[in-house]
Order: C-alpha cells, then structure tokens, then sequence
C-alpha cells in the first residue's frame, strides 16, 4: 500500500485499526522488544506522532491488540455455539473453533498471548487489572467456556472447583494445538494437505479425560460415555 493510500486510510479515521492490524503482523515477525509505533507510523504512512493520538505507548497498543484479537476469538466461540444447539459435543466444536481460528490466524496467536496476562486468568479468574477499556474479564473467551459448559459438568457431580480444572485441562489441549498448528512449516503442510478441520477434530476428540466422580468417563463436551 502506498503512503498516499495510508495517508488518506488516516484520514478516513482508520489510523487506530491499521496500527492494530501492523501490530500484529510486527509482533509475529519481529517480537515484543522489536515493536515500536514510529515503525509502525511509518508501515500505516503517517507521522511518527500520530499514533500517540491513539496509544500513550507501546504496552497501551499491545493491550489494544490482545483485546482486538480476544475479542474476535469470542465472537467466533459465540458463533460456534450458536450453531451447535443439539446433542452434539459442543466443547469438541468449540476446541475445533478455537484452533481453526488461530490456524487461519497465526499472527493473533502471537498477540494474544505474548504477555502471561491472558492465560495467568484461566487459573486465577480474577478481573482485569484495568487495562483494557471495557473492563471485562483478562480471558473472556475462556469466561464464555466456563459458563457455557461449567453447569453441565457441575450437573454430573463435580464441584465448581472440579469442573474448573476439567476445563483447563481441556482448554490446556486445545490451546497446545494451536500453538503447534501456527508454527509455519506446520501451518503450510495442513494447509497442503486440506480437511483441516477434520484433522483437527480427529485430534481433539481422541481426548477422553476421567471424571473423579464416580470414575465416569467422558468426552471433550461432558458428554457420558456409554
């Protein structure tokens, strides 16, 4: 894109997404110590003090950008869930969501999850620290999880504490998966060969965690096993 075509992208009121936007393909390419918003004035086309129109300093754009991404995991969990209404394993399509989302955005893994924030609240929970504008919790994608399935496994004997772990045991599996299906090398070859989401489900639903209570053996979904 040409500084002409970024120049007039900024005037558009746009500066703020493209900064996101080059953010998260800098942080993939170079890391975290590399990012720097007069580089990345310089990418969008504009003056290296326009971005702090919008950012006070690096960590307050890298809070943008882990938001921008954990918000539009959300919704893509929201949309999962939506569509899986019926008996089927509606943690398996969420897991299987969760990596595809990654798998066709590697870069936001990255984003997401250069700092330890996001994964510290799956075992703390406690709320953000004040942070990200909006005041929602540090991990809501995995709040969204834990409200959605947490009653269903509370409902087959465990205690809240119980079902918890379940999940980020679960959650643990999926979010490994991602990791390894971002990695380049990988990434091509699934994409060579096609049927990801198949590979990927095959993957996820090959875990069958035990319940402690009555020994019961379950699925991903929390689904008894017959």
């Amino acid at each position: 894109m040409s500084a002409e075509k970024r120049q007039d992208t900024y005037h558009h009121g746009n500066l703020r997404e493209a900064l996101i936007q080059e953010g998260v393909k800098s942080l993939q390419r170079n890391g975290v110590k590399s990012l720097s918003l007069r580089r990345l004035a310089r990418r969008c086309g504009v003056s290296p003090a326009a971005p702090y129109a919008h950012f006070k300093n690096k960590e307050a754009l890298i809070d943008a950008m882990e938001e921008h991404v954990m918000s539009e995991l959300t919704a893509e969990l929201e949309r999962t869930a939506a569509t899986n209404t019926g008996e089927g394993n509606l943690l398996l399509e969420l897991g299987v969501s969760y990596v595809l989302f990654f798998f066709e955005n590697p870069a936001y893994f990255t984003a997401l999850f250069s700092r330890n924030r996001r994964m510290a609240a799956i075992f703390a929970r406690l709320p953000d620290s004040g942070n990200i504008e909006d005041g929602q919790a540090a991990n809501p994608a995995f709040a969204f999880l834990e409200k959605l399935v947490a009653p269903k496994l509370r409902s087959l004997g465990l205690t809240e504490e119980k079902a918890h772990t379940l999940l980020i045991a679960s959650w643990a599996f999926v979010h490994g998966l991602s990791s390894i299906v971002c990695a380049k090398e990988i990434n091509d070859s699934l994409r060579a060969e096609g049927q990801v989401a198949n590979r990927i489900r095959d993957i996820l639903s090959s875990q069958r965690p035990n319940l402690p209570y009555r020994h019961t053996p379950v699925n991903i979904s929390g689904d008894i096993i017959d």
